[in-house]
């Protein structure tokens, strides 16, 4: 139930890339370490706000999060181990999608790592994860219910 829930509470999924030099008086110059901002956004849309918030999962590691007012944007770091420190203002949507797409963050995750050392050193990129919430369906309770014991039996 937890996946199909999930589904349909996904609407679609975008992603955007953007391209920025730190300095802009670096034009017709060469370029130095990390000159340029690689800025990658995969937006995800949900049909529904659930902005309660919830007891932050133990695993939120590797992540910085911050709410925004239709969603959470989700920063991928380079420290795995890293905390979130978005933990006491967690919200209910977030703790869901880190969880059913816990397989994309971990991508996500080990793709900035690979980035980072493979990149002539040129480039500094930057991932994130967008939750845009919006408030297309009521969810029922009952799935709710059913999303919120698969997160704390899992």
């Amino acid at each position: 139930m937890f996946h199909w829930i999930s589904h349909l509470v996904t609407d679609k999924c975008d992603v955007r890339l953007d391209y920025k030099l730190k300095d802009s008086k670096m034009i017709n110059s060469s370029l130095e370490k990390n000159a340029i901002d690689e800025i990658v956004n995969i937006d995800i849309y949900l049909n529904t706000k659930q902005f309660t918030k919830v007891d932050a999962l133990s695993t939120c590691k590797g992540y910085s999060a911050k709410n925004t007012s239709n969603g959470v944007s989700i920063e991928i770091l380079d420290d795995e181990l890293k905390q979130c420190s978005n933990t006491p203002n967690c919200l209910f949507s977030c703790k869901w999608m880190l969880k059913k797409q816990d397989y994309l963050f971990k991508e996500l995750g080990e793709l900035k790592k690979y980035l980072k050392r493979v990149n002539n050193g040129i480039f500094e990129t930057q991932i994130y994860v967008n939750l845009i919430c919006e408030d297309k369906i009521n969810l029922d309770t009952e799935f709710r219910d059913i999303v919120s014991n698969y997160l704390e039996n899992k």
